[in-house]
């Protein structure tokens, strides 16, 4: 079966976006603007979508490695006028994927995910944060354990916010 493409009315985004970022949250992602991929070559954590109305604007994150800032903001989606589910209902995980259009004249923002589950991108985020930890803790030996909590408790306080509504 073909990937199938549905709209999300606009009404619905701020719900939507929730419940999509509960759902797909730490999964290993590309994201693609046009024909250039931004972030997640070989796929990087997504975090999570984030819909401004006031300002009319809509944001991608994906996870970072450095422990003072574990958000990469891949691309602010200015004057977003359609953002549609791509699902494939043969696959493990039937949600494959997102596009966002933006302003008439922007590329096409397309939002892929990988085959995993959200635990093991959030185990690969957690062991990135840890080891910058290690490295900034001077390479000490010992402490790999104190380092990892520390990694799980800094992804926790970040990945919050992307799940309130």
């Amino acid at each position: 079966m073909a990937p199938k493409k549905t709209r999300i009315i606009k009404g619905e985004w701020q719900s939507f976006i929730r419940d999509f970022n509960r759902q797909n949250q730490f999964r290993l992602a590309t994201f693609v603007l046009g024909e250039n991929t931004i972030i997640g070559g070989q796929g990087a954590v997504f975090v999570g979508l984030s819909y401004e109305p006031k300002a009319n604007k809509m944001e991608v994150y994906f996870g970072g490695q450095d422990a003072a800032h574990p958000l990469n903001l891949a691309h602010t989606i200015n004057g977003p006028r359609a953002v549609y589910l791509v699902n494939d209902y043969e696959a493990d995980n039937p949600v494959i994927g997102l596009n966002i259009q933006g302003a008439p004249g922007s590329r096409t923002a397309y939002l892929a995910f990988a085959e995993n589950s959200p635990g093991e991108g959030r185990r690969h985020w957690t062991s990135c944060i840890a080891y910058h930890i290690y490295e900034n803790r001077g390479m000490a030996c010992g402490l790999d354990q104190q380092d990892w909590y520390e990694a799980e408790s800094v992804i926790e306080d970040v990945s919050r916010r992307f799940l309130k509504g």
